[in-house]
C-alpha cells in the first residue's frame, strides 16, 4: 500500500462490521473469549454505537451500529 519500508502493521486493513446491537455483540464476543479492545461507545454527533475486538490472531475488528444513547 505504498509504505516505506513495507511492513504488515503499516499495511493493515481493519475489518469493520455493521451489527444491530453493538453492546450485545461485544458482550457476546467477550463471553466467547475474544478481547474487547474498546467500546461500546456512542458517538453523539453522528448518533451511532461503535467498538472493537481482537480476532483469534490478535487483529482488530471494528463494529458499528445504529442507536440512541
Amino acid at each position: 500500500m505504498g509504505t516505506e519500508p513495507p511492513t504488515p502493521r503499516a499495511n493493515a486493513v481493519v475489518v469493520q462490521l455493521r451489527v444491530d446491537d453493538v453492546k450485545a455483540f461485544l458482550a457476546r464476543v467477550a463471553e466467547r473469549g475474544a478481547d474487547v479492545l474498546f467500546g461500546p461507545s456512542f458517538e453523539e454527533g453522528d448518533g451511532f454505537w461503535y467498538g472493537g475486538f481482537a480476532d483469534g490472531e490478535g487483529n482488530p475488528v471494528w463494529v458499528v451500529g445504529p442507536g440512541t444513547a
